[in-house]
């Protein structure tokens, strides 16, 4: 069983955010990590083929709070459903100009594009996937700085993974404490997790906190497949 959390990133979103605020800067980025460096767990790719708005979106909300021109989200080359599903919505979102020129009237123009990446288990690392989104040899930066200071092409770059940025939507329109209602004290919130068993197998979201039985069982057909 595999997972990658989207409860505590959400804060460290906002921070990040926050902290991209810099004088002389020429232009902001948002970058979605939807690679899903770990060939074992099929969370991120689920979640873009599954609910490819809920990402676009938060991606798009991320934007406006740093007021970046740009949001890209970062998908491998051969997540070929994922890449259709991110591009339907997108043009859909296009279209409705919920992204683009001056979206909604609002005065601010988001270009929001899907970049196919191509490499290794390494790419999970934020450095790494900002150079290759530059074209450049993928090898980890000495920090600081810190990407939100000094990321994409030298900007200020605010870097999440795609379940994070999914959830920002949800918080937006329920508020943080019905988020934090959900899971446990310490870590609120869901988390997907990649389960496999003998019988069955799949990609599920649990409140933090759940105990491993509990998500083993959504694929046991029987205790005595529980070990």
């Amino acid at each position: 069983m595999r997972g990658s959390s989207r409860a505590a990133a959400a804060a460290g979103s906002g921070r990040a955010a926050g902290s991209t605020d810099v004088d002389a800067v020429v232009r902001r980025y948002v970058v979605g990590n939807g690679y899903g460096a770990d060939p074992s767990s099929q969370t991120d790719r689920t979640l873009l083929e599954q609910n490819p708005y809920a990402v676009l979106e938060g991606a798009l909300i991320a934007a406006f709070a740093i007021g970046a021109a740009d949001a890209i989200i970062a998908v491998r080359a051969e997540a070929t459903e994922a890449i259709r599903a991110l591009d339907t919505a997108l043009q859909r979102m296009l279209d409705a100009n919920l992204a683009g020129e001056n979206v909604l009237a609002s005065g601010q123009t988001i270009d929001v594009s899907v970049r196919t990446v191509q490499g290794a288990y390494m790419l999970g690392e934020e450095t790494v996937l900002l150079k290759a989104l530059e074209g450049r040899r993928g090898q980890p930066e000495q920090r600081p700085p810190q990407p939100a200071t000094k990321g994409l092409f030298g900007q200020p770059t605010v870097v999440q993974n795609v379940q994070t940025l999914a959830a920002v939507p949800w918080i937006l329109a329920n508020g943080a404490e019905a988020f934090a209602a959900i899971g446990s004290k310490a870590s609120p919130g869901t988390i997907l997790v990649s389960v496999r068993g003998p019988s069955a197998a799949g990609v599920a979201e649990v409140p933090i906190g759940t105990p491993l039985a509990n998500i083993v069982g959504l694929v046991a057909k029987d205790q005595s497949e529980l070990k």
